[in-house]
């Protein structure tokens, strides 16, 4: 299992909380999280990422935009397409994910990502509302088999958690031994 942090984390360490490796987010590591206004700057940083050979990750916006990340086929991760959403409708919620993004996800072989720090740090009705939509979300990924992701992102060492945590609430979520692997 690999996890993702901001900051460099030794290889030791990494060991002790049951991860092969943390890989650390930003300018020098070995991932970058990008976010974009419109397609083109996306595809643009994504094919100047790539060349580099990090992992991709692209935080969820829009539902014009993680759509738009998910056709483009450099970008390794969409982590919290649930984030900007704005309001559930009366039956349903508004997740960030329907069976077209799901599908598309799958054929791009692009993973949906979990950001559990962001979790980790809201309150009260926010919480719910945004596990809720994960939930939603891993129901949909179960069922068109698109890869669910789940990662620490921790800024700081205080928001690291192990392995065995991070199992655990992807199997509370929904989901298998398998995929948390």
């Amino acid at each position: 299992m690999i996890d993702f942090a901001y900051f460099k984390v030794p290889e030791e360490a990494a060991k002790e909380l049951g991860f092969e490796k943390i890989c650390s987010i930003g300018e020098d590591g070995e991932a970058v999280i990008i976010t974009a206004g419109n397609k083109n700057e996306l595809f643009r940083k994504a094919k100047l990422e790539k060349e580099k050979g990090r992992i991709i990750i692209f935080e969820g916006s829009s539902d014009e935009m993680n759509r738009n990340a998910l056709e483009n086929k450099n970008i390794d991760i969409l982590l919290s397409p649930e984030k900007m959403v704005k309001k559930d409708s009366m039956h349903n919620r508004n997740s960030g994910l329907n069976h077209v993004l799901c599908n598309l996800a799958t054929m791009n072989d692009i993973s949906i990502g979990i950001n559990f720090s962001e979790l980790l740090n809201l309150e009260g009705a926010e919480k719910a509302r945004r596990i809720g939509r994960i939930l939603q979300n891993a129901r949909l990924c179960r069922k068109f088999k698109t890869k669910l992701f789940i990662a620490s992102f921790a800024k700081n060492p205080r928001e690291m958690r192990d392995a065995y945590d991070l199992k655990s609430l992807l199997a509370v979520l929904g989901g298998t031994d398998i995929e948390a692997v």
